[in-house]
């Protein structure tokens, strides 16, 4: 069973899901992990509209904005425009410190970001860099805590 939060990875790019999740299989991540592959389905997830039956409430949310179609933006405009949702971390996923400091100049509402391909503990250094988020490792039972809502 999956402990502490939920963390919600929005990327598109199969190779960096397949990594993402083999580095927190590796590193015994007991969080319940969902995947959204583009921002259709993160929206459809945080909204709980079809497929979902209920609204998706992560704790943190891994965000790549560089989605196909419609862009990280507006999956991170409506998670701070929703007042359940307001609250919740935001890491963005970048591809280059260059880009990072694009995104910084932009100003968005986040609460960190790491460059791909993610290493888990810059990862781990950035989730705890946040107030009392109860970001566990721990060794679980074998049961995969990575979901997908593909």
């Amino acid at each position: 069973m999956a402990g502490g939060i939920e963390l919600l990875l929005i990327q598109d790019d199969p190779a960096d899901v397949l990594l993402m999740s083999d580095d927190f299989l590796t590193n015994k991540l007991t969080n319940r992990v969902q995947i959204a592959s583009n921002a259709a389905i993160a929206l459809a997830y945080l909204a709980g509209t079809t497929p979902f039956t209920r609204p998706g409430r992560p704790d943190l949310v891994l965000l790549d904005l560089n989605l196909p179609g419609r862009d990280g933006r507006v999956v991170l405009r409506r998670i701070r425009a929703d007042p359940a949702t307001a609250s919740v971390p935001v890491v963005l996923l970048v591809d280059s410190p260059a880009a990072e400091e694009i995104l910084r100049a932009e100003l968005l509402p986040v609460q960190g970001y790491v460059v791909k391909p993610v290493d888990f503990d810059r990862l781990v250094a950035v989730v705890r860099s946040l107030n009392d988020l109860g970001f566990q490792i721990l060794r679980h039972d074998g049961a995969s805590p990575i979901g997908d809502v593909r």
